[in-house]
């Protein structure tokens, strides 16, 4: 059934998920899932009432939106988190309750995160392996690593990526690239996908759906701008809700050259996000390496008051074919067996047999089949490092109330993301 509550929306993140605005109120009162008579009253001889409130604004905004809500008792799950926060005076003296509820889902995209762990609050490792990168691993293919992020500066990060996809255009003679993606569980797609624009055919390049509903979103991107397109309401347009915009966009020197994605078991979330952007049909575009993690499904994010956040798993994800994978793994094109990925892994290894099958397969597209050669290149000797990195920028606020949806039109399975309203 349509949930007719009224939807709010706030931002927020951690660092395996995408960032998305969230829907949820901060007070529903009972449920429409698990077929129990409401939420328990919580008792306030046994907690503090502002601990009570914080923990019942958990769980409330947890039934309101967790996609597989149907198959939770909710009326044992909220006796049991109080139970567990017996005596609770602060906020943080509810958190072992609240996270033992968000692991009694069972479900990988949901996660209670601490003030320290959300995002806004901390910063990725500065090593190598978050930062990123461009090399050339063979003659006239560039090859880009996107690693995950969670750190503050949003901007900072896309303008890392973009300048990273500048670098690796200037290999002589370029006629193919690779995104690796393999150390990449999520974080901040709007700057992941900012960042990679120049490499990504512009418009909707793949969205989610709801529990309950017909209500469709679908990630959008221009050159140097990522946002989200949402339907019309109130008689008006679809609109687009931009959440990162470059002040400079790099623009390529050979628009169209055949891409290669390397995915793995760690690639999830936002990492997912951008598999399914490059989903396109009438593009050379093959993917290498193993099923992706498998949670392509969207969390929306309740940040609490002490900047603690709630993450549940609320939607759908579908790519730019309107393909969805049920919530689970993206299996790649190829299938190839290549070393660990890890935060020792070296990017751009000569020695890692994912890029080594990218590389045949892009060598045999016409554009690199037919380009006149360059010299032959030492992969170790093309280091170059990605742009810059810097995280200064504070996060975004929660969205004003003219950007707060309204009415929704039908989500269908037919026709295309460029076409659909």
């Amino acid at each position: 059934m349509l949930r007719s509550r009224p939807l709010t929306r706030a931002a927020a993140a951690c660092l395996v998920v995408v960032v998305l605005p969230v829907l949820g109120p901060l007070a529903c009162g009972g449920g429409d899932n698990g077929g129990d008579g409401g939420p328990t009253e919580p008792n306030p001889s046994t907690l503090a009432p502002a601990a009570a409130a914080y923990l019942d604004t958990a769980l409330l905004f947890t039934q309101e939106v967790f996609y597989y809500g149907g198959r939770v008792n909710w009326t044992a799950t909220r006796a049991k988190a109080f139970q567990t926060a017996a005596g609770a005076q602060t906020f943080a003296a509810t958190y072992p309750a609240i996270r033992e509820m968000i692991a009694s889902l069972n479900d990988p995209h949901s996660f209670f995160y601490e003030p320290s762990e959300s995002l806004g609050n901390r910063e990725d490792p500065a090593t190598a392996f978050y930062r990123p990168a461009a090399y050339s691993v063979a003659p006239r293919v560039g090859y880009v690593w996107v690693p995950t992020f969670g750190g503050k500066s949003q901007e900072g990060r896309a303008d890392s990526i973009q300048m990273a996809v500048a670098k690796a255009d200037s290999t002589p003679n370029l006629c193919g690239w690779i995104i690796d993606l393999r150390g990449n569980p999520g974080g901040f797609w709007p700057s992941m996908l900012a960042g990679l624009s120049p490499l990504v055919t512009p418009g909707r390049v793949g969205g989610f759906v709801e529990r309950d509903t017909v209500w469709r979103y679908f990630y959008e991107v221009q050159p140097g701008v990522a946002g989200l397109s949402v339907p019309p309401q109130s008689g008006q347009p679809r609109r687009t809700i931009e959440y990162l915009r470059l002040p400079r966009v790099y623009e390529l020197r050979n628009k169209g050259l055949p891409v290669a994605i390397l995915q793995g078991d760690i690639t999830a979330s936002a990492g997912e996000i951008i598999v399914m952007a490059f989903k396109e049909p009438n593009r050379a575009v093959r993917t290498f390496g193993k099923p992706t993690y498998g949670v392509t499904s969207q969390p929306y994010t309740w940040p609490m008051s002490d900047k603690a956040s709630v993450q549940v798993t609320a939607a759908l994800m579908f790519d730019r074919q309107l393909r969805d994978y049920a919530g689970g793994a993206i299996p790649p094109d190829e299938i190839v067996t290549g070393p660990r990925i890890r935060d020792n892994y070296v990017p751009g290894s000569a020695s890692d047999a994912v890029i080594t099958a990218a590389t045949n397969w892009l060598n045999a597209q016409p554009s690199c089949a037919n380009a006149p050669r360059a010299d032959a290149e030492t992969p170790a000797a093309r280091l170059q490092p990605g742009g810059i990195w810097r995280s200064t920028a504070p996060l975004p606020g929660a969205l004003p109330r003219a950007a707060w949806p309204e009415k929704w039109t039908p989500w269908t399975a037919a026709g295309s993301a460029a076409t659909l309203n």
